[in-house]
C-alpha cells in the first residue's frame, strides 16, 4: 500500500499531496 502526506513544495505556494513513506 501506498503511503500519501501533504508536503510544501518550495515552488508552490500551496502544499501539495505527495506519494512518500
Amino acid at each position: 500500500m501506498t503511503c500519501s502526506r501533504w508536503i510544501l513544495s518550495p515552488q508552490e505556494i500551496k502544499p501539495s499531496l505527495a506519494w512518500v513513506c
